[in-house]
């Protein structure tokens, strides 16, 4: 009232719904990279359904190749944690330290101290380096494998010496 002009009146736009995000599903895929190199990309769903279990089983997979390959050189690998919060807001943690971790470190970590389940211990990987992360779902898992800048023989005796492994949650 009162103003010189008449005021709009909006259209009634009935309410869209926004577009749903898709349901995860399972994939695998690996990059091959020069120098011998690899990038194996893991996607799985939320839920604690087949596809999950087969993404986490993948994992466990790819570690034990990658250990079983290391006759000429020792493999490192960087990880990188794709997680979903309760929203559904997707964020991306890198979890180990600047070279990564040692292949076999990592299947015998989640072999002892894990009980084999390595959805455990990549949880204790990203809770101990992104504390509030606790309630957040691993919805993916990419892996750069790489050879060692370290000979296997200085990795040895390293080894012999007790030298080589500092643990984080130790």
């Amino acid at each position: 009232k009162g103003a010189p002009e008449k005021s709009v009146i909006p259209v009634d736009t009935r309410g869209k719904r926004a577009p749903r995000v898709p349901r995860g599903k399972y994939s695998f895929r690996t990059h091959h990279l020069p120098a011998g190199n690899r990038l194996h990309e893991i996607e799985m769903p939320r839920t604690g359904r087949i596809g999950r279990k087969r993404g986490m089983e993948a994992f466990d997979n790819t570690m034990l190749k990658i250990t079983r390959s290391q006759a000429q050189a020792d493999k490192r690998v960087k990880l990188s944690l794709t997680v979903e919060d309760p929203d559904g807001n997707r964020r991306r943690y890198e979890v180990g330290s600047k070279s990564g971790f040692h292949a076999s470190d990592v299947r015998s970590d989640i072999r002892k101290d894990h009980e084999g389940d390595p959805e455990a211990w990549l949880r204790t990987q990203l809770n101990y380096v992104y504390p509030d992360t606790g309630n957040y779902r691993i919805v993916g898992v990419e892996i750069n494998e790489h050879n060692a800048v370290r000979t296997k023989e200085v990795r040895k005796q390293e080894d012999l010496s007790r030298t080589r492994r500092r643990r984080w949650s130790r």
